[in-house]
């Protein structure tokens, strides 16, 4: 089976570029790349306010087309 996604498909989820950037900085880069959907990561939304997000989201021309609730845990270092 060979299969491909059009650009306007693509929905990439914050949580996968959380360590690189903020909400708006991953946003910016979605539209600034032609990603036009992103799956939300609570942590980053939590961190602009709902509103602002909502507000930014409008602004930027992406849709959230879902929001990624859980927390990610990091092993510790053991050194």
């Amino acid at each position: 089976m060979n299969s491909s996604i059009s650009l306007s498909e693509l929905c990439i989820h914050q949580v996968c570029i959380w360590k690189q950037s903020s909400f708006e900085e991953s946003i910016d880069c979605f539209a600034r790349n032609g990603v036009n959907s992103t799956a939300l990561w609570k942590p980053l939304v939590d961190e602009v306010g709902v509103k602002n997000a909502k507000k930014y989201l409008r602004d930027s021309g992406v849709s959230a087309i879902s929001m990624c609730p859980l927390v990610l845990l990091e092993p510790q270092n053991e050194n």
